[in-house]
């Protein structure tokens, strides 16, 4: 049982603090903390999780493993390789399961964008990048407004997606 927040464990869990990770000057540490902080997550989490396995984080993990996959997999280990690409499949599949009651807002777009990534790059992702594509299509006219906000109003949760995915592309 964990004594953090439930804020903290979503923050943990989605794993975006590996854009700060990736910042650090000395990149061999970086990269062998990395792939210890994956393989750990990987030995304790691959069963079901309130949080770990909710939509929306299993999307933004998804995301950020294939964004930093330079930080987290530049190894020769083909066992640590194999066993990140095998839980990235399998959450794939677990978007995918759920894309008929996926949430709207944000949360729904993180699992989109995680589902439609996996099928970019993961070996034998056709499904995924052609139920992602769909289902993002759909999501961003229902969510992005003619004026190009969003439909929530909420200007915070607009910084947030905005900021997120501006920082993923400039990595």
């Amino acid at each position: 049982e964990t004594k953090l927040s439930k804020r903290w464990c979503e923050y943990l869990h989605s794993f975006r603090w590996l854009k700060d990770l990736n910042q650090a000057v000395d990149q061999s540490s970086a990269e062998k903390r990395a792939e210890e902080l994956v393989a750990g997550w990987i030995d304790h989490h691959t069963g079901w999780g309130e949080i770990s396995w909710r939509a929306d984080i299993v999307g933004e993990r998804v995301t950020n493993w294939l964004i930093y996959a330079p930080l987290i997999m530049n190894t020769d280990d083909v066992i640590h390789r194999g066993r990140v690409l095998d839980i990235m499949a399998r959450s794939a599949r677990h978007i995918m399961k759920m894309s008929s009651d996926l949430p709207e807002g944000p949360d729904g777009l993180k699992a989109i964008i995680g589902m439609t990534l996996s099928g970019l790059y993961i070996p034998y992702g056709d499904d995924w990048f052609k139920e992602g594509k769909s289902l993002l299509k759909f999501a961003l006219n229902r969510e992005v407004l003619v004026d190009g906000g969003i439909r929530s109003r909420n200007p915070q949760e607009l910084l947030h997606l905005f900021m997120s995915n501006w920082q993923q592309l400039q990595s």
